[in-house]
């Protein structure tokens, strides 16, 4: 399972309208976390924004390329972060526009990029965001690194 919180930012009313909610379900989700594992549900956690105390068993590491400043820089440091912590992957994209409708995408040859530092750091797994724009092209990169 992936639980990959967003905030209500095309719905800014709910900040108001679900404060009074916000512990218990804050305690629901974390209730939830704890049972998980017994139901075989792995918890995989991208950079939570809720501050929950949740165990999980993979950390996902977010380090967009198309929303950086200093692509890759910013990627080279998210691999340093992702082999301090243990059972880490790392999220590349994003392939399409995301929750704010106005991200840059990543272009196919960016991602090509992208990839080979991830692998030739060792890492084994990565994540692509948001899987709404995956075309030929994206998919004639991926499939050079499986």
């Amino acid at each position: 399972m992936l639980w990959d919180f967003e905030k209500p930012l095309f719905a800014p009313y709910l900040f108001i309208t679900e404060l009074i909610n916000k512990e218990k379900n804050k305690k629901l989700i974390s209730n939830f976390f704890k049972k998980a594992r017994k139901h075989n549900i792995m918890i995989h956690l991208c950079e939570p924004s809720l501050r929950l105390k949740v165990s999980c068993d993979k950390r996902i590491v977010m380090a967009y390329s198309s929303l950086s400043l200093f692509p890759s820089f910013s990627l080279r440091k998210k691999i340093q972060q992702i082999k301090k912590l243990k059972n880490s992957s790392i999220a590349l994209g994003c392939i399409a526009k995301g929750i704010l409708r106005i991200e840059s995408r990543i272009k196919p040859a960016k991602l090509k990029q992208d990839l080979s530092i991830v692998s030739k750091a060792g890492i084994k797994n990565a994540v692509i965001y948001r899987l709404g724009g995956l075309n030929k092209s994206y998919l004639t990169v991926m499939k050079k690194f499986l």
